[in-house]
């Protein structure tokens, strides 16, 4: 949105909904997507270079570079008014009054579009080709080249063309023409901010900004400063504000900013829109109104515009609570305690906000913003220190001894994006955000620090008498640890060999410091007492440590036998044990799930409680087993099984069999039940590879095993037992229902039941074709629907054999007949036609639908296969809840006329759901 005393330019070359389940537990499936109440794409037949909105007009301007034409687009029609032919290859432009100037990349020129009369006034010669353009009063400045090049002047009232700065690379320029301040950001090899005066022509300084890419290609200028690439800065201290996190900035109002993946609030970077990643070369313009124009990459030739219902005042953290759970839509980037262990602070890169957390009650008692991208935090005599990896300062909170959470915000500038933060008794310690070998500095005195060495990704903690400095290497594989005196200045201990990839945390407990995996003397670094494993001797990450309690991020160990005492289910990020033995866990668990990450904060009474509640949620429900062979000792059919809370854990489940005391039955028999055999109503549904023959009688129950994604190891206190009922004899065998027939276990099961049966010669006629009327009598039998009249249907007369089911099954809302009234109960029903019946018992049985989305679940129940719409919320019902499958034992197709196998195996798959067998 272009306002009246400040513009832009900008330059382009080259992302939880919460759901609580019913034990207790939450899991944040995402982060909240704002979505476009409404989307709309124009073609415009060319690629387009830049994007301008004229609020004074009501325009949106493109460059287009293969029809030469600066097009003129009705933002409310999105179509053109107006093709302007203004020159060769046009793409940037800057807007003065009713004045628009066009860079013609492939000429020596610079069209003036006269924006009132839609019309090219002039075009104005330049000394080589224009990469982009700004115009201050009398000066037009224009940058050549697009790798290495100068910015040149014109003045606009003798024709003059002078260099100004030279050999700078890939220039975007934007204008303040209130303070006459000509910007200039570079984006190739360097990626430096340049500022000039546009009247005098003097450099007013130079920045690198050290975030970001190092090739950001944007420049906006603003009333609230000037935005280059992602980061905000405040031209008149040269600092940086923010960071934005959703990418380069590509927009800026009022209330706003446009970033290559979504809209966030500006004053507090709290997410408000969001919308697919736009790629390098795009641009994005807003009217202000909430909507969004944008074009996507270098080679597009589409605009898009999307309308959003913007809040300017959207709450950044959203927080859902479960029984001992907390989920956050964005991930924590760090916490720690405060006195007396009753509040937690943690922070959120993604949503700048700091949370204050009562540990008694579990709630979050008040959030606020902190600063840009937070990554670090410590507390000391009722003060908190944060780190900003998005801004050139930390922060500083005096809480008054945690009586004043919303104290002011006191900010401590450093110069650089800062990491890692140690508040001491004297001073303040920080490492500088990036990565490789960095300096650690002290913010009062940092050239008094005795640490002078680069180290590699250091991680920072001060002990507890406010003067001892541990620094932890990181990210290589010979890291060492330090011991640094910061009031003696001097340095104490150091590792005497490098150790493998030390974690960020570094957990102190006495005498005693944790790091690479490893338990150290504190007041020898060359005494270790041992090492802490995983699976496959992987040594430990290690969070926390409190007496014979650590804490790891996939197990918790014994401090002393230095053994696993519990294995995680998920990866841990941060863990706490207070005082009172009562365990707080962090977890950003599976990452790579469709439904989106999870970020949750577990709280347990202890240890035991822990292993507890893990085996609990790993463990599956509702277990079921029909042995389908009637042969003695052999069992046959299908397993099935509700998931347990935290089956996002579980790789895979493996069947075992067991004895009446549930000890295992040594016996060459497992089974694998895989992801892929979860129906998508989330139950498992297995089939036994093969009979098992000969099972001793023993064994009387199935074991159903979770097996944990992350070691791969076997959960046996997490098992779900299966009653096994064997030596199954059905009392109704027919001659011509062969062994191997899909439907010979429905067809006898039903039959004992009463709801089919067979004719006098002992056959069933699998094959024969169902009548409609045969097909209600059926169903109604299978429900024990009872008998009902009425007149429904006017060719069901009462004397009809089939009046009463016909009339049961129309009250009971199973059947359906014609718009002339008629039913035809005679007609061969069609597969169609079925499944929406069994579709209306199942919701007569009392299922609970969900809507079918478009394509949604449908797969290849399509056109393709004769299925119409008015059938597509059953299909999505049953494919759901697995009575039909995409590939199933029979033929699917609309209109073939269904048999009496196909259809007792349906009707037994609808009782099978419904509980009913």
């Amino acid at each position: 949105m272009r306002k009246s005393r400040f513009e832009k330019w900008l330059l382009l070359v080259g992302a939880a909904f919460i759901v609580f389940n019913s034990a207790g537990v939450t899991t944040a499936q995402a982060a909240p997507v704002y979505t476009p109440a409404e989307e709309v794409s124009l073609d415009t037949g060319s690629y387009i270079e830049k994007l301008q909105f004229d609020n004074e007009r009501g325009y949106l301007y493109a460059t287009a570079s293969e029809t030469n034409q600066l097009l003129f687009i009705n933002p409310d029609t999105m179509r053109i008014e107006k093709s302007l032919s203004v020159g060769s290859h046009p793409g940037a432009m800057d807007q003065v009054g009713n004045k628009m100037y066009v860079a013609l990349e492939g000429a020596t020129l610079i069209a003036v579009v006269n924006l009132d009369t839609k019309q090219v006034e002039k075009t104005i010669v330049t000394q080589a080709q224009p990469m982009s353009v700004a115009v201050d009063g009398n000066g037009l400045f224009y940058t050549e080249d697009d790798s290495w090049g100068d910015i040149r002047r014109i003045d606009l009232t003798d024709g003059t063309d002078t260099v100004m700065a030279d050999k700078v690379g890939r220039l975007a320029l934007g204008i303040d023409r209130s303070r006459h301040v000509l910007y200039a950001g570079e984006s190739l090899s360097s990626y430096r901010l340049h500022a000039f005066n546009s009247v005098t022509f003097e450099e007013l300084w130079l920045m690198k900004p050290d975030i970001g890419s190092g090739y950001s290609s944007s420049l906006i200028v603003d009333q609230s400063g000037v935005y280059f690439g992602s980061t905000q800065v405040d031209p008149d201290r040269q600092r940086i504000v923010s960071t934005a996190v959703g990418g380069e900035v590509l927009d800026v109002d009022g209330a706003f900013i446009y970033t290559t993946s979504g809209v966030y609030t500006k004053n507090e970077g709290a997410q408000a829109a969001s919308y697919a990643a736009l790629p390098r070369g795009s641009d994005a313009e807003a009217d202000g109104s909430g909507h969004v124009f944008s074009y996507s990459g270098i080679n597009s030739r589409a605009i898009v515009k999307r309308t959003y219902k913007l809040d300017a005042a959207q709450k950044a953290v959203e927080v859902d609570r479960g029984a001992d759970s907390m989920a956050f839509n964005h991930k924590l980037t760090g916490w720690v305690m405060g006195e007396g262990e009753k509040y937690l602070y943690a922070i959120s890169a993604e949503a700048n906000r700091l949370l204050q957390i009562d540990t008694a009650t579990f709630t979050v008692k008040a959030d606020r913003y902190v600063g840009s991208q937070p990554s670090d935090i410590d507390f000391r005599d009722g003060v908190l220190y944060i780190s900003l990896k998005g801004s050139t300062h930390m922060v500083r909170i005096d809480t008054k001894r945690e009586t004043d959470f919303m104290a002011p915000l006191d900010e401590l500038e450093v110069g650089l994006p800062t990491l890692d933060i140690a508040a001491g008794a004297s001073d303040i310690y920080y490492s500088i955000g990036g990565y490789g070998w960095l300096k650690v500095h002290a913010w009062r005195d940092d050239a008094a620090f005795p640490f002078k060495e680069s180290v590699y990704e250091p991680s920072l903690t001060m002990g507890p008498d406010g003067n001892t400095l541990w620094i932890g290497e990181t990210g290589t594989s010979g890291g060492d640890l330090y011991k640094v005196n910061v009031a003696a200045k001097q340095i104490l201990d150091k590792t005497v060999e490098g150790y493998s990839y030390g974690n960020r945390e570094l957990p102190l407990d006495g005498d005693m410091v944790y790091y690479a995996g490893r338990r150290f003397s504190t007041g020898d670094l060359g005494l270790i007492y041992g090492e802490y494993k995983e699976k496959y001797e992987y040594f430990a990450h290690l969070l926390f440590a409190r007496g014979s309690t650590v804490i790891g991020t996939k197990a918790v160990y014994n401090r002393d036998t230095f053994n696993q005492a519990l294995k995680l289910p998920f990866t841990i990020v941060y863990g706490y044990v207070k005082k009172d033995g009562s365990v707080l866990l962090y977890a950003e668990d599976d990452l790579t799930s469709k439904e989106g990450p999870n970020y949750i904060l577990y709280r347990f009474d202890g240890l035991d409680s822990l292993k507890t509640a893990m085996d609990n949620r790993l463990r599956p429900q509702e277990g079921r087993f029909v042995d389908r062979n009637t042969a003695p000792q052999v069992i046959d059919g299908y397993v099935t099984f509700r998931p347990g809370v935290l089956d996002r854990f579980v790789d895979h489940y493996e069947i075992q069999l067991y004895d009446g005391s549930n000890r295992p039955v040594k016996l060459d028999f497992t089974e694998t039940v895989y992801k892929s055999e979860q129906l998508p109503n989330g139950s498992y549904a297995h089939k036994l590879i093969a009979p098992m023959k000969i099972v001793p009688e023993t064994v009387k129950k199935i074991g159903i095993v979770p097996v944990l994604k992350n070691t791969l190891d076997k959960q046996n206190e997490a098992v779900l037992f299966v009653p096994l009922a064997d030596n199954r004899t059905s009392k109704n065998a027919f001659m011509d229902v062969r062994t191997d027939l899909f439907a010979k276990f429905a067809i006898e099961t039903l039959a004992d039941m009463k709801v089919v049966q067979g004719y006098k010669d002992g056959a069933f006629q699998p094959y024969g074709l169902v009548t409609r009327a045969e097909f209600a009598t059926m169903l109604v039998k299978a429900l024990r629907i009872p008998a009902a009249g009425g007149s429904y249907f006017k060719d069901v007369p009462r004397n009809a054999w089939y009046y009463e089911v016909i009339s049961a099954s129309a009250k009971a809302g199973l059947i359906k007949g014609y718009t002339d009234g008629t039913f035809h109960p005679n007609r061969t029903i069609t597969q169609q036609e079925t499944l929406e019946i069994v579709n209306n018992a199942l919701l007569y049985g009392g299922y609970k639908q969900t809507s079918a989305g478009k394509g949604e679940l449908l797969h290849f129940f399509d056109q393709s296969k004769g299925y119409d719409a008015w059938s597509k919320q059953a299909v999505h019902n049953l494919l759901r809840e697995g009575i039909v499958k995409d590939y199933d034992t029979f033929q699917i197709n609309a209109d073939k006329k269904s048999n009496r196998a196909e259809c007792a195996e349906l009707i037994y798959r609808l009782l099978y759901v419904l509980n009913k067998v």
